[in-house]
């Protein structure tokens, strides 16, 4: 090989590795956000070290509609969410599940032949058909 291949070759590598090292990766947080998520919101998180590759120690905060968040790890309400994440960790594993319980259809105990209105009154919808229950009527003024 000769000294131009050889040279080459090390700039190539060079160009390659300093990059890398030398600017955060694109999952590092730079920035700390300071808007409060409700924590029913966050589904997961992680936290970031301070460190050679990212600047700022932060929690990492997976919203629900998979959206990333970086916010201060000691912040009250940082917290309250991964205490909330945490419980319903725990919970998956011991096998119940916090959250409302999820009732049948309803079609299998209704009688055959029979069907259920919506709402009041079996119309279905707020709407009240044509003039609602007070159509017709006359609203006249007494005098005074």
């Amino acid at each position: 090989m000769n000294v131009f291949t050889f040279s080459v070759c090390c700039l190539m590598a060079l160009y390659l590795i300093i990059p890398a090292e030398s600017a955060p990766p694109k999952a590092c947080c730079l920035v700390l956000s300071s808007m409060p998520l409700k924590p029913n919101r966050v589904k997961d998180y992680h936290i970031q070290q301070k460190g050679t590759l990212c600047p700022i120690q932060a929690a990492v905060l997976l919203t629900v509609k998979d959206r990333r968040v970086c916010a201060d790890p000691n912040s009250p309400w940082v917290i309250d969410a991964m205490t909330k994440v945490n419980n319903k960790k725990e919970a998956a594993k011991a096998g119940t599940v916090s959250g409302p319980t999820i009732a049948p259809s309803g079609g299998e105990n209704r009688p055959s032949g029979k069907r259920r209105g919506k709402g009041r009154g079996g119309r279905g919808g707020k709407g009240r058909g044509k003039g609602g229950r007070r159509a017709g009527r006359q609203h006249t003024q007494q005098p005074s």
